[in-house]
């Protein structure tokens, strides 16, 4: 597929900007010598201005009342992820002003050009090391129930429904590579669903008088109630206590601890002996320099990646290290280190790289390419 033109991103971009009414005067000076000077610009100005028009994009970013929208936005990522849909990146769009308007028209190019919807998978296979040792590949499993070594494993597609066995004590341990997600239902019915690059550790049975699974990476947990055992998450800095409650954690960061309660009660203690009760809306942030403190959180933000998408917000290019290896298996590269500190806001989505390349292209003024598995952000 032909590359969007550097001349189209850049008129492109101030179009939204002026229409969102964030355009700078700098920008907007810009422009108008532009459209005055230049044919080119001219046509893709005009061009712009009559796809918008013909949207009555102006007036429905005007009308949007981003709560009702927000409202909306989880309503439906909460079902099972449909295809695309004006609507649905318009509902996305109000909850970042900026995003407001670039999701629309990266929507737009994206639908007009399918070849950008490039699903890709993981060479990667999801593991699940048994507490003897044998190593199961999930992905691979075409019977939906096995018997390994006195374990007794039940699957379905993306999930295993339940583990259990005579070596119940005994840890087991499932790993998710990148690009993936996956699903468990613990022994006492806890919901248990991990994002890219983690590891969770768990018992085929509860036989303490407490529930406890070590994790690494990020997890979200739908606890079953259990009030006479207690549900214990483990993690590198801290732990978290509970008894029946919906909460994510996240430990990507080895010098960094985040659990974001949902709804319930839980209990936070860190290694060195610091401790809070968070109430749901509000998360608990640790490291050995800042301490242990706590904020309120969108749970839209937190969470989406339960949906295949990651909403960031005057977010640091330099972020997309972290980010794009666990969601894409893709390495980022930098020109230089003053580019990495450009920052953006909007959402990536996963299996749709090329069009999150051409979104940081546009928004970031930069060069973004993929080329030997690898993605190279440089000056234009």
């Amino acid at each position: 597929m032909t590359p969007m033109p550097a001349k189209f991103e850049e008129i492109q971009r101030l179009y939204l900007e002026k229409l969102s009414g964030i355009i700078s005067d700098a920008d907007m000076e810009k422009l108008e010598q532009s459209i005055q000077r230049d044919e080119e610009s001219r046509s893709i100005w005009d061009s712009l201005t009559k796809k918008g028009q013909s949207l009555d994009l102006e007036n429905t970013l005007h009308s949007i009342d981003i709560q009702t929208q927000l409202d909306k936005v989880k309503a439906q990522e909460q079902q099972k992820k449909q295809p695309n849909s004006l609507k649905r990146v318009l509902f996305i769009a109000a909850s970042l002003a900026l995003l407001l308007t670039c999701s629309y028209f990266i929507y737009f190019y994206t639908i007009s050009n399918p070849s950008q919807a490039v699903a890709t998978k993981s060479n990667e296979q999801v593991k699940l090391i048994l507490s003897g040792g044998k190593t199961v590949l999930l992905d691979k499993q075409e019977k939906q129930s096995l018997t390994i070594g006195g374990i007794q494993i039940k699957l379905s597609q993306n999930k295993i429904e339940s583990v259990a066995g005579s070596n119940a004590a005994d840890l087991n341990t499932l790993i998710v590579p990148n690009k993936r997600d996956y699903h468990i239902t613990l022994p006492d019915g806890t919901e248990v669903t991990l994002n890219a690059q983690s590891k969770l550790r768990f018992p085929a049975k509860f036989i303490a008088s407490q529930r406890e699974v070590y994790v690494e990476g990020e997890a979200y947990f739908d606890v079953a109630p259990h009030a006479d055992q207690p549900f214990i998450v483990h993690t590198p800095l801290a732990k978290v206590h509970v008894l029946g409650t919906t909460f994510n954690v996240n430990t990507y960061n080895k010098n960094l601890f985040c659990t974001s309660l949902i709804s319930g009660k839980v209990n936070i203690q860190t290694a060195d002996g610091k401790a809070l009760t968070l109430k749901p809306g509000f998360e608990a942030v640790y490291n050995k320099e800042t301490g242990l403190y706590m904020q309120a959180f969108e749970q839209e933000n937190r969470i989406s990646w339960l949906n295949g998408v990651l909403y960031f917000y005057d977010m640091p290019l330099e972020e997309l290290k972290n980010i794009l290896p666990r969601w894409f298996d893709k390495e980022v590269v930098f020109s230089d280190k003053s580019i990495a500190k450009k920052r953006i806001s909007g959402l990536i989505e996963k299996d749709k790289l090329p069009s999150f390349i051409k979104y940081v292209t546009g928004s970031a003024g930069v060069k973004c390419e993929l080329k030997n598995n690898a993605v190279y952000i440089s000056r234009r």
